[in-house]
């Protein structure tokens, strides 16, 4: 079963480099919506929705190869992210989303002030444009990357321990952090086979990277 990788989040928090990254390792098909939107501006023609309808059809086409695909994109509303979904459905692929955040306000806003177009005729948003822009939250919980003091390299590490096995791979992850036993101890052991749904509707799962390099796995209640 293919796997479509969607990212989510906001401009300058390392999306499109850590998609590379993994496109790379996973020879799997990058789709950049930012190289989308800007033919789309230079022929004049409106980006949304038809850029995520172009993606979406570009996706579903490598994925009837059986091609892993990873979406680059802001993947703002909740619009968009159904939109995936429905593609990976109709396609038979497994669909992984994973938001990208950077939880330090300041290393953010310094990543977007120093970032360089490489598209031609892209405009970058700035700082104040993109804190102004809509942003909904999830309505299922995504795998949650935190950009802030990590390097994207280290990033890429924690993504393919999770993406290519899907959840499974997630749980193995979980049950060997801090986590089983503040989270999943208060479960009998024939139910902890089912708190990975129920993360779905209680948690959040960030993933960030010690120091050392080995992946720390945390269960924020929403609740």
């Amino acid at each position: 079963m293919p796997l479509l990788i969607v990212f989510g989040g906001l401009p300058g928090t390392g999306k499109t480099t850590l998609a590379r990254g993994l496109a790379r390792r996973l020879a799997a098909t990058h789709l950049r919506f930012d190289t989308i939107a800007q033919s789309l501006k230079a022929a004049g023609l409106a980006v949304r929705p038809t850029g995520y309808v172009i993606a979406n059809a570009l996706a579903a086409d490598n994925l009837r190869l059986d091609r892993t695909v990873i979406a680059d994109c802001v993947n703002p509303v909740l619009a968009s992210r159904i939109g995936w979904r429905e593609t990976a459905l109709r396609c038979r692929a497994r669909p992984v989303e994973i938001e990208i955040v950077c939880s330090d306000p300041a290393e953010h806003r310094r990543r977007v002030e120093d970032r360089v177009a490489d598209i031609e005729g892209l405009i970058l948003p700035n700082w104040d444009e993109i804190t102004s822009k809509p942003y909904e939250p999830w309505d299922q919980n995504p795998l949650v990357l935190d950009a802030a003091g990590t390097s994207i390299d280290r990033l890429v590490e924690v993504g393919l321990r999770c993406p290519q096995d899907g959840a499974q791979r997630l749980a193995r992850l979980i049950s060997h952090s801090e986590v089983s036993t503040k989270f999943f101890g208060k479960f009998s052991s024939g139910a902890r086979a089912g708190c990975t749904r129920s993360l779905r509707n209680c948690s959040v799962i960030v993933l960030s990277v010690r120091p050392s390099g080995s992946p720390k796995a945390q269960v924020r209640s929403l609740h």
